[in-house]
């Protein structure tokens, strides 16, 4: 902020302060009347051990007194800012007006009168509150319960979906889209009459394979860029426990993909070779075939074809029941579900 903005924010943040509320705020290298505008400082090295807490009094005469007291350590000039000076004494700041001091400040403060007297207070506070109330308790590493994060989270996610029509938009009209023009190019073609072609059921697979790939992969791409996005949130919001990754997990199920692009199209390029489209079961070789077993893509074709063509009379030499693929594709969500809640729980992806 420039330096009117920043005295706008702090005549507001003073108003505050006046109705008798605490406000704490974090601030680097201010300007004299910033600096003159608050009461006590908490003054923090690498490490975050406390250089200095007290009060500042006008024209910062008691961090001033407090700081001219140390051995060694050169007068504040009329003029300079104090907040400067202090910063270069204690070492946060690189000398100008003042050359910092090898001094262990944080050892300095804790065995200083003024630390003594903070400590005191704080442990009649703690005796005064211990006899009229109860110790302050929290199960697990969250305030809330378990259900609680989980509504939260629900409801955040659905602002963060509501705020984003671009992502919604896109899922809408491409899949709207892709149906009216599958639709009206392939009207009635599941309903096959006599006589009835290799060529002409193969267009019809033809179709179930492209809509359902396509559509696949424009929705996984379209949710990447939320993902990384909100995953910076969620590993700050998790550092200070507002919730557990459990129910971050099963709160959002449309947030967990955590594929990389170049791994999504490797896995999609893979599923749709050896799915049984482009290449029959029968003619992959005995050690691929494997694959088309495990590919997610080869059920939903299965289970597609035996929907979509199952009225007509035909036999299909390799399509299991329609049943049975519904089953193995809802296994195949439930297991990579669970991949999902236990990579977001047990890795890290801060880590390189």
């Amino acid at each position: 902020l420039d330096a009117r903005a920043a005295a706008i924010v702090m005549r507001a943040i003073r108003s505050i302060a006046l109705d008798g509320r605490s406000v704490i705020i974090t601030i680097h290298q201010p300007s004299i009347e910033i600096f003159e505008s608050f009461d006590f400082l908490l003054l923090l090295q690498r490490g975050g051990r406390t250089t200095y807490f007290g009060p500042l009094g006008k024209l910062s005469c008691h961090l001033v007194s407090y700081l001219e007291a140390v051995p060694g350590c050169p007068k504040l000039q009329p003029g300079n800012n104090p907040a400067t000076w202090m910063l270069e004494l204690t070492g946060g700041a690189k000398g100008v007006t003042a050359q910092h001091i090898e001094v262990n400040w944080p050892e300095l403060y804790r065995t200083s009168a003024l630390a003594s007297v903070h400590i005191a207070i704080g442990e009649e506070l703690v005796a005064r509150d211990a006899a009229c109330r109860e110790p302050l308790s929290v199960r697990g590493d969250c305030a809330a319960p378990w259900t609680v994060q989980v509504k939260m989270l629900v409801k955040k996610f659905e602002r963060i979906y509501w705020r984003t029509p671009s992502y919604n938009f896109t899922r809408y009209l491409v899949t709207a889209f892709c149906a009216l023009l599958y639709g009206a190019v392939f009207h009635d073609a599941a309903h096959l009459k006599e006589p009835v072609t290799q060529a002409y059921v193969q267009s019809v697979m033809g179709l179930i394979y492209s809509s359902t790939s396509f559509l696949g992969m424009i929705n996984m791409m379209a949710i990447m860029p939320i993902v990384d996005l909100e995953r910076m949130v969620y590993y700050r919001e998790l550092a200070s426990s507002m919730y557990n990754s459990w129910a971050y997990s099963f709160s959002a199920p449309g947030l967990r993909v955590l594929l990389a692009a170049v791994f999504a199209n490797g896995l999609n390029f893979l599923f749709n070779i050896f799915n049984g489209f482009v290449i029959p079961y029968t003619r992959i070789p005995v050690g691929w075939q494997w694959l088309n077993r495990v590919s997610p893509t080869t059920w939903l074709m299965y289970g597609l074809a035996s929907d979509q063509l199952g009225n007509n009379q035909l036999t299909f030499v390799y399509a299991p029941p329609h049943a049975r693929c519904i089953l193995i594709v809802m296994m195949y969500i439930i297991f990579l579900r669970l991949v999902s809640v236990f990579s977001l729980r047990y890795i890290s992806f801060l880590k390189r």
